[in-house]
């Protein structure tokens, strides 16, 4: 992952997804934007580390990614098994 460089759209850049991964297995694909986390914006690797922390702790029943792909957005939800 690597924060945009374009202040025009917030969110990190996914450059890279392994094959049958958790990100893969949760939908997301190489070059997708990450823009949002359970509604919290994604505007840097350092944010994103924190809402990932606060995941971790509150262990929730869903978690919602709202990504950039290409022309469109996606909102893809999450149901993990702690």
């Amino acid at each position: 992952m690597r924060d945009k460089s374009d202040d025009s759209e917030k969110g990190v850049l996914i450059n890279s997804v392994t094959n049958a991964g958790w990100a893969a297995l949760g939908g997301l694909q190489n070059r997708d934007i990450l823009r949002a986390v359970d509604g919290k914006t994604v505007e840097s690797i350092e944010s994103l580390k924190k809402i990932i922390e606060e995941i971790n702790q509150t262990k929730p029943t869903h978690i919602t990614f709202f990504v950039r792909r290409g022309i469109t957005t996606r909102l893809i939800e999450l149901e993990p098994t702690w």
